[in-house]
């Protein structure tokens, strides 16, 4: 995929009407609104991985599968952090540039919007590729392929 990218002037020269900036204005509430609700369910997943780590090794009968649960959980919370942690980016750098009138600010604003919707894209691209992956193996171990 190749990207389209301006040259500096043509960004320079084009700028942004009240309109958008209101827009992004409003949007970079709302980013930063839905970050921080990110990072307290990140911080519940950890919470929640701590203790299913702890107590599904000391129960009787739960042992490993608790242990491997709670693996998962700390994963999906760490992967979860990184685009909560892009969107707040986004929405501080967004407001901070658009205030203060800063390119430099709002340049970074949007790398970090970007940033955001690349690791998401990366991200359903693996899953994706996980569920395919176990639908094939579904598939053989049923007979339906026959390898």
């Amino acid at each position: 995929m190749d990207e389209f990218v301006l040259d500096s002037e043509t960004t320079d020269e084009a700028g942004l009407s009240e309109k958008s900036k209101n827009f992004l204005l409003t949007t970079a509430k709302w980013s930063k609104f839905l970050a921080i609700v990110g990072f307290i369910l990140t911080g519940l997943m950890v919470v929640a991985a701590i203790v299913m780590i702890s107590v599904g090794s000391s129960i009787r009968g739960v042992g490993p599968q608790g242990v491997v649960l709670g693996v998962t959980y700390l994963i999906m919370a760490v992967l979860y952090f990184f685009p909560c942690y892009y969107l707040i980016q986004f929405a501080n750098k967004i407001k901070t540039g658009l205030i203060s009138k800063r390119k430099d600010d709002v340049d970074s604003g949007f790398e970090n919007l970007k940033s955001t919707f690349k690791f998401m894209g990366i991200m359903t691209i693996v899953v994706l590729g996980i569920y395919i992956l176990m639908l094939l193996i579904g598939l053989f171990a049923a007979g339906v392929l026959g390898f």
